[in-house]
C-alpha cells in the first residue's frame, strides 16, 4: 500500500500541477483546445492535465531594439538605432500569438520598426533627424504595420546618433547654415569627455554654422589631436588656412599627418597645393611624384603635376604628364583642355586643335577654351574659323561666364 502511495501521489502532484495556471494581472496567456486558440484571462485558471499555456504575453509589450540603414529624401544614409514598444489589446492577443508563432514576438515589433523608420525616411529630409519628425513619422508607419497583431499605443524612439553618423549629418547640414541645430546633441558627447576626433569635426562645422570660424579652427585642431590624418578636419582647415594665407600653419598640420599616414594621396595633394600657392614648385612636384607613387593613374594628380611643370618652364614634362592624364581618362574635359593648351604653348597648334575640340564638345564652352581653339586656328592658318570663336569669346566675356 505505502508503495503504491509513493507511486500514486507524484503522478497526483504533477496532475494538479499541469491543470493549473496562474496569469498575472498585467498579462494575457493563450492556450489551445482542439486545434483553437484561446486567450487566458489574468488569474487562476484549472486546465486539463497536463494542459498549459501555449504563452504568456505582458499587456505593455517590452521595448526591443534595432537598427537599420535608413536612406532619406535626398538619397543620403544614416544608420539609425531605434527601440519600439507597444500595448497589446487583449481582445486580439489571438492575432498577436499567431504573428509570434510564425516570427517571434520581438522579431514582430523590431520588423515593424525597421519597415516603418524605412518607408518615413524615403520622404523625409536628413533634417528631420534633429527634429524628430522621422521618429513621430515612423512610429506611425509601424503602428500601423502592428494593427492586425493587436498592438497599439506603438512607441517608437530613435537613439542618438553615434559620432561618425553625427558628422555625416553635420556635413550635410552644413552648407545650408543648419548644422547649428546638433550643437545640443554635440554638447552633451563633449561633454563626457569621452568624444573622438568626429564629435569634434562635427562641433567644428556646427560652430562655422554659426558663424564662429575661431570656434571651429579649434575644434578642427582638437580633432587632429586625436587623430593627425583625419580627412574631415584637415578639409575645413585647409579650406579656412588657404583662404586667409595662414600657409605655415597648413603646412605643418599635413606634415605632421603625413608622418602618420605616409601614403596618404589626400594628403600629400593639400601639402602640394599649399607648396605651389608659396611658389614652392620644386617641392611640390615631389609631393605629387610621392602621391603618384601611391596612385599612378589619377587623373587629377597628373594634371596638378603638369601644371606645377609648366609653371617651372618645364613644357615638355608639363606634355608627358597630361598625355598620360588623357590617356587614362579620354573624355576629361579638363585634361584635354591642359593638353592642348601645352600642346600649343610648345607650338604643336595642328596636334592641340583636336584635343581642344575634343574638350569643346564635353560642355558648355568657356572664354579660355573657345580662346585656345582660336589661338590654334589663327597659328595653323585658319583665319576665318578663328575669327568665329573670337567672336564666340567676346559674347561670353560680358556675361562672365565660366564653365567646368
Amino acid at each position: 500500500m505505502k508503495k503504491t502511495l509513493l507511486i500514486i501521489i507524484p503522478i497526483l502532484a504533477v496532475l494538479l500541477y499541469g491543470s493549473i495556471a496562474r496569469v498575472p494581472a498585467d498579462s494575457i496567456g493563450i492556450i489551445e483546445r482542439a486545434g483553437v486558440f484561446e486567450p487566458l484571462t489574468p488569474g487562476l485558471h484549472l486546465l486539463g492535465p497536463f494542459a498549459a499555456p501555449k504563452a504568456i504575453y505582458r499587456i505593455a509589450i517590452p521595448e526591443t531594439a534595432g537598427e537599420l540603414k535608413a536612406t532619406l529624401a535626398d538619397g543620403r544614409a544614416f544608420s539609425v538605432g531605434f527601440e519600439i514598444s507597444g500595448k497589446l489589446d487583449p481582445a486580439q492577443v489571438v492575432s498577436f500569438h499567431k504573428g509570434a508563432l510564425e516570427h517571434g514576438a520581438d522579431s514582430l515589433l523590431k520588423s515593424a520598426g525597421e519597415n516603418g523608420l524605412r518607408s518615413a525616411a524615403s520622404v523625409k529630409s536628413p533634417l528631420d533627424l534633429v527634429t524628430g519628425d522621422l521618429e513621430s513619422e515612423g512610429a506611425r508607419r509601424a503602428a500601423v504595420l502592428l494593427a492586425p497583431f493587436g498592438v497599439n499605443e506603438v512607441i517608437l524612439k530613435l537613439r542618438p546618433l553615434g559620432e561618425p553618423e553625427m558628422l555625416a549629418l553635420a556635413q550635410t547640414l552644413a552648407p545650408a547654415r543648419l548644422a547649428e541645430k546638433l550643437r545640443p546633441a554635440l554638447s552633451s558627447i563633449l561633454a563626457s569627455g569621452n568624444a573622438g576626433w568626429a564629435a569634434h569635426a562635427a562641433m567644428g562645422l556646427v560652430l562655422e554654422s554659426g558663424r564662429d570660424p575661431h570656434g571651429a579652427e579649434k575644434e578642427y585642431l582638437d580633432a587632429l589631436t586625436l587623430s593627425p590624418a583625419a580627412l574631415p578636419p584637415m578639409a575645413q582647415l585647409v579650406a579656412i588656412y588657404s583662404a586667409v594665407g595662414e600657409s605655415g600653419k597648413l603646412d605643418r598640420l599635413l606634415e605632421a599627418a603625413i608622418q602618420a599616414e605616409p601614403k596618404s594621396v589626400q594628403h600629400l595633394a593639400w601639402l602640394a597645393m599649399s607648396l605651389a600657392s608659396q611658389g614652392k614648385l620644386s617641392e611640390s612636384e615631389v609631393m605629387l611624384r610621392h602621391a603618384l607613387d601611391v596612385e599612378p593613374a589619377s587623373t587629377q594628380l597628373l594634371n596638378n603635376l603638369g601644371g606645377v611643370q609648366a609653371r617651372q618652364a618645364n613644357l615638355a614634362g608639363a606634355i608627358e604628364s597630361f598625355r598620360k592624364a588623357v590617356a587614362g581618362a579620354p573624355a576629361d574635359r579638363q585634361s584635354l583642355y591642359n593638353l592642348g593648351v601645352a600642346l600649343s604653348a610648345g607650338g604643336h597648334e595642328a596636334e592641340a586643335l583636336p584635343f581642344l575640340k575634343k574638350a569643346e564638345g564635353l560642355g558648355v564652352p568657356n572664354a579660355p577654351l573657345l580662346s585656345a581653339i582660336a589661338h590654334a586656328l589663327r597659328r595653323t592658318g585658319d583665319a576665318r574659323a578663328a575669327g568665329e570663336y573670337e567672336r564666340r569669346v567676346k559674347q561670353l566675356a560680358p556675361a562672365g561666364k565660366r564653365a567646368s
